[in-house]
């Protein structure tokens, strides 16, 4: 009898054994592990449908190319001449009859274009304004005529301008003013201006002929 119990009390211990076995394999828990944890498999999370790509952005056909910019046929020919004679007369400065005398073209907003002539050779910082314009009398002078101090105010001789910039290109039309400095002293100099209209038909606008420095003509040609 004593046996048969025993039996049964091994049965009943190695079936709740079994029970316990099944549970750990169905739940994929050790309880003899604490590192092996349970697992989960979240049939939950499942693809977002609601997120569909947006087809509310379209093309702007609002932005069209900007036809309007054109090539600047605003310029004229480099073929276009202007020529200028001028005369001075002496103001009785420290040095007269002698003088320094230049005759350069500026931009209607005073950037420097070029030197028509210039004799002033040793003396050039007495012409200010255009000795800071033309870089000490270094810019702009290629086709310029120039010479030493004058030693009197006979004739100028004509100058001129074939109508291009400092970097020999076509200058563009629109207002220039010719300028023209005469200085007989250390001091300050005397300037004067003429302004003209470079278009398709260069047109002289005003001219300011001043007491020491007058006859100013200016004409255009091919």
């Amino acid at each position: 009898m004593k046996s048969m119990l025993t039996a049964v009390a091994m049965l009943i211990l190695i079936t709740g054994c079994d029970n316990g076995v099944r549970d750990e394999l169905i739940n994929g828990v050790d309880a003899n592990n604490a590192s092996d944890e349970q697992t989960a498999n979240d049939d939950a999370v499942k693809q977002d449908d609601a997120v569909v790509p947006d087809d509310n952005v379209t093309p702007d056909d609002n932005v069209t190319p900007d036809n309007t910019v054109v090539p600047d046929d605003n310029v004229t020919p480099v073929s276009v001449s202007m020529t200028v004679s001028v005369t001075t007369a002496t103001y009785g400065g420290q040095y007269a009859p002698k003088n320094v005398f230049a005759v350069w073209i500026e931009k209607a907003d005073g950037g420097y274009v070029s030197t028509l002539g210039a004799w002033a050779r040793n003396y050039k910082s007495r012409l200010q304004r255009w000795y800071s314009k033309s870089g000490s009398g270094s810019k702009g002078m290629a086709d310029a005529v120039t010479g030493a101090s004058r030693t009197n105010h006979n004739d100028v001789p004509d100058l001129t301008w074939t109508i291009d910039d400092i970097a020999s290109q076509p200058a563009a039309d629109g207002i220039y003013n010719i300028y023209f400095e005469l200085n007989e002293t250390n001091g300050g100099s005397k300037t004067t201006t003429a302004k003209i209209q470079m278009s398709e038909t260069p047109q002289v606008l005003s001219t300011n002929n001043a007491s020491n420095i007058k006859n100013i003509q200016i004409t255009f040609g091919n």
